[in-house]
């Protein structure tokens, strides 16, 4: 990967097949909010292969894939993903910390940046653990020819010479995902970019806005956004609320109604008593504590004493 160029947020990725650019936060967003306990549950079910696993690992992210290959090399398949598994939900709890810690602290008077640096200060284990595995980072310098890295070794130039665009790049390589994962908060916290949890599904995501709350992920089971599940939800207790609402009023206005024209018969202390109960009730009802039968138990008017009115609702 390489981060000669962050003008635009922007990390390059050699996968193997061609550079890929990404977001900087893409891949520590996607690792945090990786479940990794499904994969888990997986390696438990003898009905599903280890290929089908391992396939499934490699789809989340070429990362993951490298990750795997000595995978090849190993002759119990299960107990080394097992044993991988356990890695990265380590990794992932580990991390979760750190950015819980320094990203979505509510502190405005000091940077991400210095957020960081104080984490570090005060966690040394954690500081010297991953200063341990960057000096397993190896960095070289890589051209690219239309794309595609070019290898003097291997191919003439003269199979390239009609491509016009040449770039360079300064690749940092590691075989330790936790490598790969701080260098990438490393580059957020010196940028200040923030990350936030969205308050649907309470996975991290990059918001664009300061008001922006809910992130863009779609759901497997709906295809909807946390954000248009989100809005769906909201104007569904709305509907809900302004049911009930609806209810307290006519309710309120009908004992209201009695009192005034039957003074001697609805005596206007019951009727302050049984208002403030469904006030209460309302109230709890609009925060989702209370159902709309129970709501309309609660807000049931006391047995009609006498003939009241014949138009009273």
């Amino acid at each position: 990967m390489s981060f000669d160029d962050l003008s635009d947020n922007m990390v390059i990725l050699d996968c193997g097949t061609g550079l890929v650019e990404e977001h900087l936060w893409d891949f520590s967003i996607l690792f945090l909010s990786t479940d990794f306990s499904a994969i888990a549950s997986k390696l438990h079910d003898d009905k599903i292969s280890d290929l089908q696993i391992q396939e499934d690992i490699k789809d989340i992210h070429p990362f993951f894939e490298f990750s795997v290959l000595p995978l090849a090399f190993e002759e119990d398949h299960r107990r080394w993903l097992i044993q991988w598994t356990e890695r990265m939900e380590r990794i992932q709890k580990e991390l979760d910390h750190m950015v819980g810690d320094v990203f979505l602290s509510c502190e405005k008077t000091s940077t991400i940046l210095q957020r960081f640096c104080r984490y570090l200060a005060k966690n040394k284990l954690i500081s010297a653990k991953y200063s341990k595995v960057t000096d397993q980072i190896k960095a070289e310098t890589l051209y690219y020819i239309g794309g595609n890295e070019f290898i003097p070794q291997l191919y003439a130039w003269e199979k390239y010479e009609n491509i016009a665009q040449l770039k360079s790049y300064l690749m940092l390589g590691t075989d330790e995902m936790e490598a790969a994962l701080f260098l990438m908060i490393q580059r957020l916290a010196e940028r200040n970019i923030e990350l936030r949890r969205c308050e649907f599904c309470g996975k991290y995501f990059h918001p664009f806005s300061v008001r922006t709350v809910y992130c863009d992920r779609k759901s497997p089971e709906t295809g909807k956004t946390c954000k248009e599940q989100a809005a769906k939800i909201k104007y569904e207790e709305k509907i809900a609320a302004d049911k009930g609402r609806t209810l307290y009023q006519r309710r309120t206005k009908t004992y209201s109604m009695r009192v005034a024209r039957s003074p001697a018969v609805y005596k206007k202390s019951d009727y302050l008593i049984w208002k403030n109960k469904a006030s209460d009730a309302l109230e709890a009802y609009t925060a989702g504590k209370l159902s709309y039968v129970q709501l309309d138990v609660i807000l049931a008017l006391p047995e009609r004493k006498g003939q009241v009115t014949a138009n009273e609702t």
